[in-house]
């Protein structure tokens, strides 16, 4: 059974009544929060000090993001967001005519556009077809080849909540001398990522790192990406910026640094580092098994009132998102958020989150409202019909 008392509501602001579901759209703010920002607000007005403090509050942020994601600090650069991350990696690879790159049916756009742009100069861009909205991670691996310059997958589907397997693709990827690219933003802060088996690694932060928009996180193999020259430079990305050479060359930090532009958002870092201690002084593991009990519960749930679930059952193979197929999703998320319950639909299925601070109760009551809203389970409230 879940532990009711892993991470509690209290800590968040949340309207009274409300049991939210939707973190995988949006996280909900912690009350910490309020006073980082006036944290960030106090030291704007310092001069160079509060530079400083901005700068111990990016240092501590990269710290922490590297022990979540089991890298080192040195592998961390913060971006905008998820999508601008993977569209520089995206143009940052050397193509050629007759390239490929290996991608999904399950990937959320900002993993799918960047590639389909490259389609231009004539690179190929693989789609693997899922069935039942899950994937073969063995049939994913197989469509690599020896042109195959990026394999590009979602750990945690956006779409199904199905979680895949990176194994067999990590593999594919050496075999055929391929980038691994995995967006976590998905999977980040609720089940461990394993950061040390790709390339590199993005996530948004305003999910289910319940950070700030704003903010993404790279984590990138030093190692595996030392011949990737980012496609931008801006003056924080290298390493002198105020040499003597300044007019005639430059050089580039030799971690991560190397993609960021210019100064990252800070007050969404300030938010970040009180979300990051928030779930760290958890422990993810931790989170990741009291979400899956309480997906097994959900899961039983709506099966019972006949609805056809899309996400897995198996715990190893999902995280904390759990859809099911719903004729109009946005109609009836809008009646269940009437009736208090925050969740997600759309693309013909509903999407219910589960994090740290959610319990049985909530469960259960989302089970309730929704036999309630959408008795015959046609996934359509009787409004909407």
């Amino acid at each position: 059974m879940p532990d009711p008392v892993l991470g509690s509501t209290a800590d968040f602001e949340l309207p009274a009544g409300v049991t939210y579901l939707y973190t995988a759209a949006e996280g909900p703010p912690l009350k910490a929060h309020a006073e980082a920002l006036l944290a960030y607000l106090a030291a704007r007005g310092l001069g160079e000090p509060g530079r400083d403090r901005h700068l111990a509050v990016e240092q501590e942020c990269r710290a922490l993001a590297a022990r979540l994601l089991g890298s080192d600090p040195g592998s961390i650069a913060f971006m905008a967001n998820a999508s601008e991350a993977l569209a520089s990696v995206a143009e940052a690879i050397a193509w050629e005519p007759g390239d490929n790159v290996v991608v999904t049916d399950l990937e959320f756009p900002s993993n799918v556009l960047p590639w389909l742009r490259l389609k231009q100069r004539g690179v190929e861009v693989r789609v693997v077809a899922s069935e039942q909205w899950r994937l073969d991670p063995q049939a994913v691996a197989a469509a690599a080849d020896g042109r195959t310059r990026a394999i590009s997958v979602s750990h945690v589907s956006y779409l199904s909540g199905a979680r895949l397997d990176l194994a067999p693709l990590r593999a594919a990827a050496d075999a055929n001398d391929a980038l691994l690219i995995v967006d976590a933003t998905q999977s980040a802060g609720v089940v461990p990522v394993p950061a040390g088996i790709a390339d590199v690694v993005v996530a948004s932060s305003y999910k289910w790192l319940l950070g700030a928009h704003g903010l993404g996180i790279v984590a990138v193999d030093r190692a595996r990406t030392a011949a990737l020259e980012p496609p931008l430079v801006g003056w924080r990305a290298v390493a002198d910026m105020f040499s003597p050479h300044r007019f005639e060359r430059f050089a580039w930090w030799p971690d991560a640094r190397r993609w960021e532009l210019a100064f990252p958002s800070y007050p969404a870092l300030y938010m970040l580092r009180e979300s990051l201690r928030w779930l760290l002084a958890l422990e993810i593991e931790r989170v990741e098994a009291h979400v899956l009990a309480l997906g097994d519960q959900l899961i039983a749930g709506l099966e019972r009132q006949g609805r056809t679930v899309m996400t897995p059952a198996a715990g190893a193979e999902r995280a904390g998102s759990v859809a099911f197929v719903a004729a109009d999703g946005a109609a009836l998320s809008a009646a269940l958020a009437r009736a208090g319950v925050l969740g997600w639909g759309g693309d013909g299925r509903m999407r219910f989150s589960l994090h740290a601070f959610n319990a049985a109760a909530d469960v259960e009551r989302a089970l309730r409202v929704l036999a309630e809203v959408d008795p015959d389970g046609a996934g359509a409230p009787e409004a909407a019909r």
